[in-house]
């Protein structure tokens, strides 16, 4: 418990960190890449920077495909400055985040960048005699990963995320192979529990929201059949008590009624409700 606690006090983004979202990145990463598309260097570098300083800012955790997008621009473009260790490293960024993504169609064929993508994989490192602190219900994570622990590829820039029990990242930066900052570290003996469900069970919020929709119109058809039904009764009794008028048809003739009316209001209100609300 007392762990927990420790962990819930160390965890914090920087102050001068404004909220970013993937909304923003997708947008960014686009700019930068057409900026290296056509050739201006310069302003993708700059792009790339502020990209790579805002990511620590993120509040949602790194998708595994954007910061494979990311690591590739940045490889290119270190590239073209002739710095083939730090190019080398963000190519292995890319392969570890994102294997299955390739290169973009406008990089070269016989760039060296491709040939970089041969090498081989990094070896993996660990902090000895460590675990990972963990906040309650949330996670540390590497690259998108959900980590049990202080293990990284070594020589690579890793992007790490500590998230709370709701998903959302109150902690962030990048660190160079398993040079994990203290933290995120507590005892070797520190067990750490499985992926929360948010993580490994995520729910669209545009699915939840056609679920909770859904159950509304299902709910206002319901009402809307009963009105309907009694709307039904209500001109079967009129019909007897056309015939045979009595004081108990006309009751349940006035009763049906008026009910078939206000249960129709209703599955209207429902209906009506159902569509608007999010």
């Amino acid at each position: 418990m007392l762990f927990v606690v420790l962990a819930a006090a160390a965890f914090a983004r920087p102050p001068e960190c404004d909220d970013v979202g993937l909304k923003g990145w997708k947008k960014a990463l686009a700019a930068s890449e057409e900026a290296l598309r056509v050739g201006e260097m310069g302003k993708a570098d700059a792009m790339l920077d502020a990209t790579e300083t805002r990511l620590a800012c993120l509040v949602e955790l790194a998708p595994s495909e954007l910061l494979g997008r990311f690591a590739r621009q940045r490889a290119y473009q270190t590239m073209v400055e002739f710095d083939e260790v730090e190019a080398a490293r963000w190519v292995q960024l890319a392969r570890v985040a994102s294997p299955a993504l390739g290169w973009p169609s406008w990089v070269p064929d016989r760039h060296i960048v491709r040939r970089l993508d041969r090498e081989p994989d990094p070896i993996e490192g660990r902090v000895r005699d460590a675990g990972l602190l963990v906040p309650d219900g949330g996670g540390v994570f590497l690259d998108g990963r959900y980590l049990e622990a202080p293990v990284a590829e070594a020589d690579v820039p890793h992007l790490l995320q500590v998230a709370n029990n709701e998903g959302v990242v109150i902690d962030a930066e990048w660190v160079n192979g398993a040079a994990f900052p203290d933290s995120v570290l507590g005892p070797a003996d520190l067990l750490v529990p499985p992926a929360p469900l948010w993580f490994t069970d995520p729910v669209d919020p545009a699915v939840a929201r056609r679920e909770r929709r859904g159950r509304r119109l299902q709910s206002a058809l319901g009402v809307a059949a009963t009105s309907a039904a009694m709307f039904t009764s209500a001109w079967l009794a009129r019909g007897a008590y056309a015939e045979h008028p009595t004081d108990g048809l006309r009751t349940v003739v006035n009763g049906a009624t008026v009910g078939a009316a206000t249960l129709g209001v209703g599955a209207a209100g429902l209906g009506v409700f159902a569509v608007v609300a999010p």
